[in-house]
Order: C-alpha cells, then sequence, then structure tokens
C-alpha cells in the first residue's frame, strides 16, 4: 500500500505526522510499467474528515432520497395489472405518469445530474431497476406489455428529467470525452477488500442465508438460473475488449496514443493492446472471480419472487455497488485526469452508500437467525471486523479536530485568527467594506496550500486560484495560461508584485479589472518582494488598510 512505508514511527499507538489519515483515501494503487498512477478511493468518513465541499459530497442526502423513492417504487401495494381492461392505460401504478405525483420522481433524478453528474448512472439504474422489479412481482412474469410498460416508464423519465432542469442543460459543459478500457492495471484483491472487505463479510453471509431460504429450488435449479448470469459477467472483459480494438482500430489519434503507451512491447499493437487489456487478469484472478460470483448470486435471487421487498430492494443496492466496483476493472470515463482515478474515486464513493446501508439491514437479518454456533462465530468476527475498522473514526477524527483543544465552532474561518491574526483582520475589513464581485489580487496559491486564503474567506474573485484545480474544474488550462493569447495569469501576479514600473503594473490591474491589491506576508515571501516594490503600490494606489504585516491598496 502506497505511503504505509514511508509513514514515521512515532511510537505512539496513534499517529501523530500530519494528515496520516489521508492515506486512507489512497488504498488502490495502479502500476504501469513501473510508474505509478494515482487513484483516489474516497469514502464518507474521510470526506466528512476533510470538510470536504465537492457535489459528490453535498449531493449525498438527495442520492439517500432517490433510494428511498426506490424502495418506495418495489413497496408499493397500488401496483396492479390489468390484463383486458381497456382502463389499463400505460402503466398501472399508484402515480400515472399524468399525475403530479409522478413528477417527483423525474425531479429527483434530474436534480442529481444537476447537483452530480455521476450519481445520474447508479441511482437512475436503481429507480429503473426497481420499476422493473416491481412491474415484474406484480405480474405474471416478464411479457411484452412489461416490456411496453418499462421503455415509457424510462422514455418519460428520462425527458421530464432533462425538461425539468433545461436551463441548467442549455450551458452544460462537461470534460468527459467517451469511454475507454482499462489498461495494463486491475485493483489487487488485498486493496479491494481493505476498502470493502467488511461488505464482502457481511453480504456475503446475507446471500448465503437467502440462498439457504430458497433451498427448495435446489441445486440444479439455482445452476440453471445462475449459468446465464455467470455467462453474461464472464463475457463483458471479452466484449469490452472487442468494442475497444474496434475504436483504436478506426481512430488514429488513439492509435497513436496506444502505439506511445506499448512502445515498449514489440509486436503487433492490436495484439498488444488485446494482451495488455486480459494479463492482469492472470496476474490478479481472484477478484475478477470473487465480483463474477457475486454478481450471478444476486441476481439470481432478484429473479426469483422472493416476498420481503426489503430483502428485493438490499440485493438491487448490493448488485449496484459490486457492478460499479466491477465495471472500473475494465473502462473508465476519459476525462482530464488521463486514467481511471477519478472514475475509481466516484464509483468507490458510491458504492460505499449502497453497501452501507445494503449491510446495515444484512446484519439485522441475520440476526434474527435461530441461535448456533455458526451465528455465535460469524458475529464475533463481525466485531473483530467492525472494531478494526473504528480505528479510524476514532483515531482520525480527534487529530483532525486538534485532539479538541478549541472549542467548538461553526466559523469556517476562526481558524486564521489564531494561525494569522493580521490576514484575519483584512479579510474582516474586506467583507464589511467591499462590494460583492470586486476584483482582488494576492498571491497565487498551490494545492492544499493556504495560498488565495484572502479570496476563499471573502468570496471575492482572484485573478489566479490554486492552479491545479482551476484546470482539472475547467478543463481548459488555457483559462489561465494561452501563449498564444498572452494570457499567464500567474505570471501576470508576479509582474504585479515584483515590477518596479508604475504605469505596467496599471495596465495588468486594467486587464483584470483589480481594485484592491493585498500585500501580505505571503506576498512578500512568495515574490520576495522588496520595499521599493511595495512601496510602488502607494503612489498609483489608495492605502485603505493596514494591519501588522497586510496591506489593502486600492484605486
Amino acid at each position: 500500500m502506497k505511503n504505509l512505508a514511508q509513514a514515521p514511527i512515532t511510537g505512539k499507538f496513534a499517529p501523530t505526522d500530519n494528515w496520516w489519515w489521508w492515506r486512507a483515501s489512497r488504498v488502490i494503487h495502479d502500476v504501469a510499467f513501473g510508474q505509478t498512477q494515482e487513484v483516489i478511493d474516497e469514502f464518507p468518513q474521510f470526506a466528512f474528515l476533510l470538510g470536504d465541499m465537492h457535489p459528490h459530497v453535498l449531493a449525498l442526502p438527495f442520492a439517500l432520497l432517490a433510494l428511498a423513492v426506490a424502495l418506495n417504487l418495489i413497496q408499493n401495494s397500488k401496483f396492479k395489472i390489468q390484463d383486458s381492461s381497456p382502463e389499463s392505460r400505460i402503466l398501472n401504478f399508484e402515480f400515472r405518469i399524468s399525475n403530479l405525483e409522478f413528477v417527483l420522481l423525474p425531479l429527483i433524478l434530474g436534480g442529481l445530474f444537476f447537483l452530480n453528474s455521476w450519481d445520474i448512472l447508479p441511482y437512475g439504474f436503481i429507480l429503473v431497476s426497481a420499476f422493473a422489479i416491481a412491474r415484474y412481482r406484480a405480474g405474471n412474469g416478464w411479457d411484452t406489455r412489461a416490456t411496453r410498460d418499462l421503455a415509457i416508464f424510462v422514455v418519460v423519465l428520462g425527458a421530464l428529467s432533462v425538461a425539468l432542469y433545461l436551463p441548467f442543460y442549455v450551458g452544460f459543459q462537461s470534460q468527459a470525452g467517451g469511454i475507454l478500457p482499462v489498461l495494463f492495471v486491475k485493483t489487487r484483491l488485498h486493496q479491494y477488500l481493505i476498502m470493502f472487505g467488511i461488505f464482502v463479510f457481511i453480504l456475503g453471509a446475507f446471500l448465503t442465508r437467502v440462498v439457504y431460504e430458497e433451498r427448495e429450488m435446489g441445486v440444479r435449479a439455482w445452476l440453471d438460473r445462475a449459468s446465464p448470469w455467470f455467462a453474461i459477467f464472464v463475457a463483458f472483459p471479452f466484449a469490452i475488449a472487442v468494442l475497444a480494438l474496434a475504436v483504436v482500430a478506426i481512430s488514429p489519434a488513439l492509435q497513436e496514443q496506444a502505439r506511445a503507451a506499448l512502445s515498449q512491447v514489440p509486436g503487433n499493437l492490436l495484439m498488444n493492446l488485446l494482451a495488455a487489456y486480459f494479463e492482469p487478469l492472470r496476474s490478479a484472478p481472484w477478484l475478477f472471480v470473487l465480483l463474477v460470483v457475486l454478481l450471478a448470486v444476486i441476481l439470481t435471487l432478484l429473479r426469483e419472487r422472493i416476498a420481503d421487498d426489503s430483502t428485493v430492494f438490499v440485493l438491487l443496492l448490493a448488485f449496484t455497488g459490486f457492478l460499479l466496483t466491477f465495471g472500473v476493472e475494465f473502462v473508465y470515463l476519459r476525462d482530464t485526469f488521463g486514467t481511471r482515478m477519478n472514475t475509481v474515486f466516484k464509483f468507490y464513493f458510491q458504492a460505499w452508500t449502497l453497501f452501507s446501508i445494503a449491510s446495515a439491514y444484512a446484519v439485522f437479518h441475520l440476526s434474527r437467525v435461530s441461535s448456533g454456533v455458526a451465528r455465535g462465530v460469524w458475529f464475533i468476527a463481525l466485531a473483530v471486523l467492525l472494531g478494526a475498522g473504528l480505528v479510524y473514526p476514532a483515531l482520525a477524527i480527534p487529530n483532525r479536530a486538534d485532539d479538541f483543544n478549541k472549542p467548538p465552532t461553526l466559523d469556517g474561518i476562526a481558524w486564521i485568527r489564531d494561525y494569522s491574526p493580521d490576514d484575519y483582520a483584512a479579510i474582516q475589513w474586506l467583507n464589511a467594506n467591499v462590494p460583492r464581485g470586486a476584483h482582488i489580487v494576492e498571491a497565487v496559491g498551490g494545492e492544499y496550500s493556504y495560498g488565495n486564503r484572502i479570496s476563499m474567506a471573502t468570496g471575492l474573485p482572484t485573478v489566479l486560484g490554486w492552479a491545479g484545480h482551476e484546470w482539472q474544474w475547467r478543463g481548459n488550462s488555457k483559462l489561465y495560461k494561452d501563449d498564444a493569447a498572452g494570457v499567464d495569469r500567474a505570471a501576470d501576479v508576479a509582474h504585479i508584485y515584483q515590477s518596479f514600473d508604475a504605469k505596467e503594473t496599471l495596465t495588468l490591474l486594467d486587464k483584470y479589472a483589480i481594485k484592491f491589491v493585498v500585500v501580505g506576508q505571503m506576498e512578500r515571501a512568495q515574490y520576495s518582494l522588496t520595499k521599493p516594490q511595495v512601496e510602488k503600490f502607494g503612489k498609483i494606489l489608495n492605502l485603505v488598510f493596514e494591519n501588522g504585516d497586510v496591506r489593502i491598496y486600492a484605486r
């Protein structure tokens, strides 16, 4: 596991090195041709600990709402099929498409894409599957009418999901550049189990119990029902490989990328691609086998008419979670990063949510099983695994909160008052005296640094934020660096502070419509400012604030 060997030995039970808990978000470790490829594997506890304000976290309550609606679909007792009645219309459901209550579904689903576009795949799949399961269980199997109902449901749900958020889609732009195959790398089994082992343990026992409860089917019937699903999941990588090879064969740009990636491997390009796609399966087959078995068993159970709606719903959640973690082994969404890093990140986070809900129910279900030695041993093992997992929040939360040495507060910038009282005073002054939207300039910061602290704390736009993140979110480095257009925002900020020429400084301030210039300890240190460089601002601008090392000049 990445960074564990380099972790400092403190001699104490609890780690004390700064941000040690960050390593938990880098458990998955991809290596291709001896080079490490960054992979992110965040989970809810990590996100809460980080205080993460990214969409995948902020959308979580809405994702849970979508799951509640899906459960309601499956539990709907008013879903009735009227085979011959002309009044059956399109959908015989608790609410027809013509009813306003139906709008709740596209309102939630469309909102998920608006809030966090990654959520549309798993939660859209769960909503559609919930409807299909309810339709299947209400009728006498699956027929043409059921297919028609499902098709209409999907079309109407999709159309309304877009229509209700049409203003958003009008200006929507995405970094997504298609789906590509995962080459050279696969998740190792021990890394997967570190991430999801407790869920595999719980849901594996749960599935075993549900299969046992359906034992009247017999072994032969189980094999007959499960074998098609096994065939589908085994064939899935081969189908993706054929599709990927076809895309590469007709795309000169992708051929060049493939040649560059496989420059160390002699021989035919397409054959090398095929070998690169399947070689990791040979070296780490157990994860593939584990996931295929789980997926096939869950789908087989979903096909049966299990009476308990909650059990069916939990099987659907578990299936979707395993499908997400299975899919990232073979395909990823092409984006700015060029690897599967972001796809693993977003799908693993969603899988955690689904697994955790499914596992909570599974433990409850298993607790009702009659007592016995096996049951007792299983719960002891669960307690050990759960206790081992709880080491992380038990140690990380106090570490992140500085051992609770300071009084709690909801003020997100209170820490600046202790870290830099002069900056804090400047922030308070700007918040009280500067109109919203006024442009400022301050030192350009690096990722996860104290840089851009004034813009962050006031909301006032600055010339350039954390450059790497600007590139990630905007998807185009030309927004802050375009040699052809003569734009290099980081260089321009440096010139504003370092130039001795008043005219040049004013020209750059005009270029970005800057109204306020911040000169603090960070600017002095980052740009090695001399006294004349600082005092030039007093000749061309008005000094409106001074406190300790921090000055603010206004135009």
